[in-house]
């Protein structure tokens, strides 16, 4: 395996710097960004956070970091450089929301009562997973794919709502490991958006290892209890049974309260819209990562 590539050139450091912990604050899910000449404050609205990594510089502890995505900016970064990068980077927990545009730049309000302005404002709220009409994920029987990244067991069976990329990668992961799988789509095939030779060429795979995969369903109902998850197919006359479940139906961006009403900034089907260069319509603020459009990958984010 090949040593970390070291980087010399302190805009290029700057920039792995800025991206390293937006990608951070970005798993994390909920935080703006506000970023005026030579500096940047970042703005997350996570409260107090408990348990996990310390980031080296940072006064701010990331829960699971190192299960869930080990990294050490230092190795990115020569160690003078990096004391440098960080000196002037302001962490600060609070809600936010954007205020009223300025001559040169935004104010944002924090929820201290505090008011802050930068010249660009970044919204980097992230995401959430998006349910179903009477279905609840409690975290326990009903998971979304954050509880399903990080089981703390193996269940025996499992019912994957949802064949796209998220659904279809979890049941292949699940039954790898053992468990009993069955996916079920709305739609007339698997993973729907992809070519109809992929998605029967990934059908047929998955029926081969041993997974149910049932096409052109609906839930009516989905029902938690001590012994698993029962699942009431449209028309009432089909239960499905097993001991967990998980929705995997897509997200929707976490963009409530954000303050951006009554600005160009434009919202459509629960994500920003943005330009190429993650611009949104108002003049100062962009959106980046999940909040935004597809694709949802962290190459992107």
């Amino acid at each position: 395996m090949q040593s970390p590539r070291r980087i010399n050139d302190p805009a290029n450091s700057i920039a792995v710097l800025v991206a390293i912990v937006l990608s951070v604050l970005l798993l994390l899910g909920q935080a703006l960004f506000i970023v005026p000449a030579g500096k940047v404050a970042v703005v997350t609205t996570l409260g107090k956070v408990s348990g996990g990594s310390r980031l080296p510089g940072l006064n701010l502890k990331v829960p699971f970091i190192q299960s869930v995505y080990p990294f050490d900016v230092r190795t990115q970064v020569k160690p003078e450089e990096f004391a440098t990068l960080t000196k002037d980077l302001q962490v600060i927990e609070a809600t936010a929301t954007i205020g009223k545009k300025l001559k040169n730049g935004r104010e944002v309000l924090l929820s201290d009562g505090t008011i802050i302005s930068a010249g660009h404002v970044i919204i980097a709220t992230g995401a959430r997973a998006r349910s179903l009409p009477g279905i609840v994920p409690d975290g326990t029987a009903i998971l979304t794919y954050r509880e399903a990244m990080v089981p703390q067991d193996m269940p025996k069976s499992l019912i994957i709502v949802g064949s796209g990329a998220i659904g279809a990668e979890f049941a292949s992961f699940y039954n790898d490991m053992g468990v009993e799988v069955t996916l079920i789509e709305a739609l007339d095939r698997i993973l729907p958006v992809e070519d109809a030779e992929v998605s029967a060429f990934v059908a047929k795979s998955f029926e081969k290892r041993g997974m149910k995969i049932m096409t052109k369903v609906k839930l009516q109902s989905v029902v938690a209890g001590p012994d698993g998850v029962t699942a009431t197919l449209a028309g009432g006359d089909k239960e499905l049974k097993a001991e967990r479940m998980i929705l995997a139906v897509g997200i929707t961006g976490n963009v409530e309260d954000l303050g951006v009403d009554g600005t160009a900034v434009k919202i459509d089907r629960g994500h920003i819209v943005t330009d190429g260069f993650g611009a949104t319509d108002e003049p100062g603020i962009y959106a980046i990562g999940d909040v935004t459009g597809p694709p949802w990958l962290a190459h992107k984010a």
